[in-house]
């Protein structure tokens, strides 16, 4: 496959109004409850503000302004190992680039950055149950189904 015009990069807080656009896509794409682009740019701004909470890596398109794609990485930490794992706690590829490894080259490079920090254990990743198509390629990049299953209660 040839390389990809992408530029992959953490986020900064002139990112936010593009990101908080990418995750407002994602619920509107996910058929789930309409995200308010007000309180999903706060929430963006606090991930950016606070690297406790997370990072955002992106995809620039290196030939014309506009993102390619994102993922945003929350931790997980894992006293057991004594070790943070990172999860893959959303992405978004903007359609013009989906089927054209994106999130592919996202996530190599996520890998890659997560092997160089001593601290983390590895990647995890939730499929929703709507998004179980995706399986295929994650397993094509590594990952392995655990018998984990999530359980939550909403406040």
């Amino acid at each position: 496959m040839p390389e990809l015009p992408l530029l992959i990069r953490k986020a900064e807080m002139r990112d936010a109004a593009a990101i908080c656009a990418c995750l407002c896509g994602l619920t509107a794409e996910n058929g789930g409850e309409t995200a308010d682009p007000g309180s999903v740019l706060l929430g963006v701004k606090a991930v950016l503000k606070d690297a406790h909470k997370g990072f955002y890596l992106l995809a620039e398109n290196k030939s014309e302004p506009g993102l390619a794609g994102m993922l945003r990485v929350s931790f997980a930490w894992d006293d057991r190992g004594n070790r943070n794992f990172w999860w893959l706690a959303g992405a978004w590829v903007e359609p013009a680039w989906r089927g054209r490894g994106v999130f592919s080259t996202l996530f190599r490079h996520l890998a890659d950055l997560a092997r160089f920090h001593k601290d983390v254990a590895g990647l995890r990743i939730q499929l929703e149950g709507h998004r179980l198509d995706l399986a295929p390629l994650l397993a094509a990049l590594g990952l392995q189904k655990t018998p984990d299953q999530l359980y939550e209660i909403l406040f």
